[in-house]
């Protein structure tokens, strides 16, 4: 249970962390920050859901062929960071995100082979589940 005390997590105290470091071998179409959806990327597709979704901030990693990555997509908008140790796991992307993140900002997690995520989140995505760190 949440502290009493503590602000109410809003969209506009949260910035998401979009892992798009993957290199996409079991799909075999190289990364799948690359891949076109709705005539972008992937990766701008869902760094724009999450943005009007009301998160303050975006940080996008980025890990295999991050250069060619960047250079298929427009990511002005947002933070973007590589995961230099990418292959590693996904583990080490989130923890570069997680610290890329505004320190008094709560974190949500999201995936870039999610393409169904929609701007309209769950109400549960704004409740706190336990008391901070």
């Amino acid at each position: 249970m949440a502290d009493s005390s503590e602000p109410p997590t809003t969209p506009e105290s949260t910035t998401a962390v979009l892992l798009a470091a993957g290199a996409g071998t079991r799909l075999g179409l190289g990364p799948k920050a690359a891949l076109p959806f709705r005539g972008r990327t992937l990766v701008e597709v869902l760094a724009d859901v999450l943005l009007a979704g009301g998160c303050r901030e975006v940080v996008a990693v980025l890990g295999a062929d991050a250069a060619t990555v960047r250079a298929a997509t427009d990511l002005s908008r947002y933070k973007v960071i590589d995961n230099p140790d990418w292959a590693t796991g996904m583990g080490s992307s989130f923890r570069l995100g997680v610290a890329a993140a505004a320190p008094e900002d709560h974190v949500l997690i999201a995936l870039v082979d999610q393409p169904g995520l929609t701007p309209k989140p769950s109400p549960a995505c704004w409740q706190p589940t336990g008391p901070a760190g």
